[in-house]
């Protein structure tokens, strides 16, 4: 959930949580924290990459 501020909020829940309108549920935003892990794993993938050229590149130069 994101406070008016905009800070993330994060907690662990336990049972439901009810609105001022007495429905089940509050409003907010999704925060999908993933995105973070594909662009570390992109950019391993892209080094892994790099690096099996240069290697190949070594080796026909001997």
């Amino acid at each position: 959930m994101i406070n008016k501020q905009g800070d993330i909020i994060e907690k662990q829940v336990e049972g439901w949580l009810i609105g001022e309108d007495g429905r089940s549920g509050i409003k907010g935003i999704v925060v999908d924290k993933s995105s973070k892990v594909v662009r570390i794993a992109a950019l391993n993938e892209y080094l892994a990459v790099w690096l099996s050229f240069c290697k190949l590149r070594l080796l026909n130069l001997i």
